[in-house]
């Protein structure tokens, strides 16, 4: 069933082509052939996983994930997803070549709800891991990342950190109404 919605589909979530044959989709569920990346929200969606299969997706690729590396390109905007229930949540952000070890302006936004302001020098190609603890939303939760400085590369996931030896940034307060951002009323429960 999971094959003909997705191959009914044609596209993954943002409007990109979706090119996976029948015979590419059954090596990912046999576990013989790693899935991209870039296919995980729209294989999520496909199977119906509200937000779990994205993050086994992720969980598995993460802890070699190297954006430098694979030809992904960076970008100012990015949407990452978590499952329903509370969680640890984290959003591992690497640095551009040219941003490297230069000061980031950043804008997160939960749900439209609330926003976070900060900035950050993502000093190593490594980059930082930001973490959070997501409440229960009862739907998969979404937060908005813009980078109005430099592109970055962003993967979220929820739980164990897959490197410990990345930096580990709380993210966890500072969060406003989005209404109220230029009053600054400041939170103190996470998005």
């Amino acid at each position: 069933m999971a094959l003909r919605v997705l191959a009914a589909s044609k596209s993954i979530p943002g409007g990109a082509p979706l090119v996976l044959s029948p015979s590419t989709i059954e090596r990912y569920e046999r576990a013989t052939q790693k899935p991209h990346l870039d296919y995980a929200t729209a294989l999520d969606i496909a199977y119906g996983g509200e937000g779990w299969i994205l993050a086994s997706i992720i969980a598995f690729l993460e802890a070699d994930w190297d954006p430098w590396r694979d030809g992904s390109r960076p970008d100012h905007h990015h949407v990452v997803h978590w499952p329903p229930p509370a969680c640890r949540a984290w959003i591992h952000v690497t640095p551009c070549y040219r941003g490297m070890g230069r000061p980031h302006a950043f804008l997160l936004e939960w749900r439209s709800a609330l926003v976070k302001q900060m900035t950050v020098t993502l000093g190593s190609e490594e980059g930082e891991y930001w973490c959070l603890n997501k409440p229960a939303t009862g739907v998969p939760g979404a937060l908005t990342l813009f980078s109005e400085t430099f592109p970055v590369h962003v993967v979220a996931g929820v739980n164990p950190l897959r490197r410990p030896d990345i930096t580990e940034r709380d993210i966890q307060s500072g969060w406003v109404a989005s209404s109220a951002l230029s009053t600054a009323v400041a939170f103190d429960h996470p998005p």
